[in-house]
């Protein structure tokens, strides 16, 4: 009984961990952009301690109840015999589509064009502050899901498993909640740390901006992820929705400053334009050069609202502003107009395929990923899309393999949690005398070692 003792509290010191590293993975960052501007500034705006604890507590809490709410949905899950894993939900077009929804509409509220109140005023409510604190803590986790880190994985192994009971399962969540929430924690109890930040000023302003293309980006990535989860003639009507949601709301804002009409108008008809350009463009060329020419479109608007804020700089700063905006535009346009170079060509996953290749004395590497796992496309292109690696699997002759957990139908979990994982990405190398190298979690920082390891022991066995 101790040693299970001491063996579930490391479990649950796993889960802190791998939640605090959650923090810093691409798809939580934008989230956290947004609630760490939202912090400082109640906080070198001389917010009481009591309050600003309590807004931690109230962000804490959010996190607390969405993990509570998909715990019970994996016990119950779980009990009907289900295959589980983390990231698991990300193959749902529900849940995409609700998390699409919201990541666009909490862009849209910093650029100001209006806030998500859910009918309480956030400034004069006694329980405003809280509630958004609260709604906040909802978001980032619901962003933190698709993402795997380093460390996680234990807790989420056991917290899957099928001999775990009900309240481990659930303490094992609320263990990952503390840890993405330590950050805010730590700020909003320990005030002092806020003495290490620039106080508020003109730069919050555009940072909250940065924050809102930053979720812009996270829409469009959600949005690809989306089109591939329903039918394809149903694929660009999110696009347009947002596009008319955006132009309603830029001309709402123009009514209350007619001096700012003519400009909103030029957005409004921007957004409607790009949406409908992109819905036509998209069925035209490969599906993984699409998203591409969306991230350009975006570039494209986001270029045009920096004009208008750079408009009334010095004649200079307005002019060495827009000549790098121009650069960046006709970067990304030419980026847009390029497919996606692959360096290795991913053959997809079969048993057989891999124990034909082993049989012939060649090695094999299995990558699991997902179109929605935005680390597992990070790390490729960082780390397997390059030329070195796949210089060195040429000389080797490795077999690249791949897993594509992307749809719901995906019969592969079961494979994946056969090596003791539930989340991706993970990376598994095979020897050609049987041997399997399971990689730490994260990054495939240690697979060249590996790989030069393994040609090493292939001459000694010649």
């Amino acid at each position: 009984m101790g040693e299970a003792l001491i063996s579930f509290l490391l479990t649950l010191g796993a889960g802190v961990v791998g939640g605090l590293i959650l923090n810093i993975m691409p798809c939580v960052l934008p989230g956290l952009f947004m609630k760490a501007r939202s912090v400082l500034m109640h906080l070198q705006g001389g917010q009481d301690l009591k309050s600003q604890r309590a807004d931690g507590i109230a962000y804490l809490l959010g996190s607390l109840s969405t993990f509570s709410v998909y715990a019970l949905v994996v016990i119950i899950l779980r009990a009907s015999g289900q295959s589980l894993g983390w990231g698991m939900q990300m193959q749902n077009p529900y849940f995409v589509g609700i998390l699409l929804a919201m990541t666009f509409l909490f862009a849209l509220s910093c650029f100001d064009l209006f806030e998500v109140n859910l009918g309480v005023n956030y400034n004069n409510s006694k329980y405003g502050p809280r509630l958004k604190s609260f709604i906040d803590g909802v978001f980032i986790t619901l962003i933190s899901t698709p993402c795997s880190a380093p460390i996680l994985g234990g807790a989420v192994t056991v917290a899957l498993a099928n001999e775990s009971a009900w309240w481990e399962t659930l303490l094992l969540f609320w263990s990952i909640a503390f840890g993405l929430c330590l950050p805010i924690l730590a700020i909003s109890f320990f005030p002092k740390a806020s003495h290490f930040v620039p106080r508020a000023g003109a730069w919050t302003e555009q940072f909250k901006y940065f924050v809102g293309w930053t979720l812009v980006g996270a829409s469009v990535w959600l949005y690809t992820i989306y089109t591939q989860l329903i039918a394809s003639h149903l694929s660009s009507v999110p696009l347009y929705t947002a596009a008319l949601v955006s132009a309603g709301l830029f001309m709402r804002q123009a009514r209350r400053d007619q001096s700012i009409f003519k400009s909103r108008l030029i957005f409004s008809g921007i957004s409607i334009i790009l949406a409908i350009t992109y819905g036509f463009y998209q069925d035209l060329v490969p599906k993984d050069q699409a998203p591409r020419a969306l991230y350009a479109l975006c570039s494209i608007a986001m270029l045009a609202v920096l004009s208008e804020i750079w408009r009334n700089s010095s004649r200079i700063k307005a002019v060495a502003l827009n000549s790098l905006s121009v650069a960046a535009l006709a970067a990304s346009l030419y980026w847009a107009s390029q497919a996606p170079t692959h360096h290795l060509a991913w053959i997809p996953f079969e048993k057989a395929k891999l124990e034909a290749h082993l049989t012939k004395g060649h090695p094999s590497f299995v990558d699991f990923t997902a179109d929605w796992c935005i680390s597992c496309k990070t790390f490729e292109g960082l780390y397997l899309n390059t030329p070195s690696t796949a210089e060195d699997f040429e000389r080797l002759q490795v077999l690249p393999l791949q897993v594509d957990l992307t749809s719901p139908d995906s019969p592969h979990w079961d494979y994946l949690k056969s090596f003791k994982r539930t989340g991706i990405p993970a990376y598994v190398l095979y020897h050609p005398d049987g041997q399997i190298e399971i990689l730490p979690e994260g990054a495939p920082l240690s697979l060249h070692d590996r790989l030069i390891a393994l040609e090493d022991k292939l001459k000694k066995t010649k």
